[in-house]
């Protein structure tokens, strides 16, 4: 086996991982939102430890494998700008998690409604300040 063959082989297992961790980590999370809503629905004939297992585990060697690349200087420069399709985007997302939180926390009367709010509010802030978070990481050209 040539060391291209192997770094090609590598970079496929680290692709079909990457994918591994973004599918059951959206599978553990759509689960575990049933299971929360129909007590024993899933925990009935799954057990979600297993699913969670498969989340950590390649998430972990995801997150390693990246660090890896970018040391190689493999890291590819995207400048990404933010379209007002993505902040209204994040805007849905963060008032359905507002709800969430709240249908959560309803039974707490103005309180619950208060956690929601803010919490909503938090979410909101920290999707934009991801989004924007490349802009300011780099130095100036001055």
């Amino acid at each position: 086996m040539t060391l291209q063959t192997f770094e090609l082989i590598w970079k496929i297992v680290r692709e079909l991982i990457a994918e591994v961790f973004k599918i059951s980590l959206l599978s553990y999370l759509l689960f575990y939102l049933i299971e929360d809503f129909f007590p024993g629905f899933v925990s009935g004939f799954f057990s979600m430890n297993i699913l969670l297992g498969i989340v950590v585990g390649s998430g972990v060697f995801t997150v390693v494998s990246q660090k890896e690349e970018n040391q190689e200087g493999e890291k590819k420069e995207a400048k990404n700008k933010i379209r007002a399709l993505d902040i209204v985007f994040i805007v849905i997302l963060s008032v359905i998690a507002g709800g969430l939180i709240y249908f959560k926390t309803k039974d707490l009367g103005k309180l619950g409604l208060a956690i929601s709010i803010i919490s909503g509010i938090i979410i909101l802030l920290m999707s934009i300040l991801l989004l924007m978070e490349d802009d300011y990481d780099k130095p100036s050209e001055n």
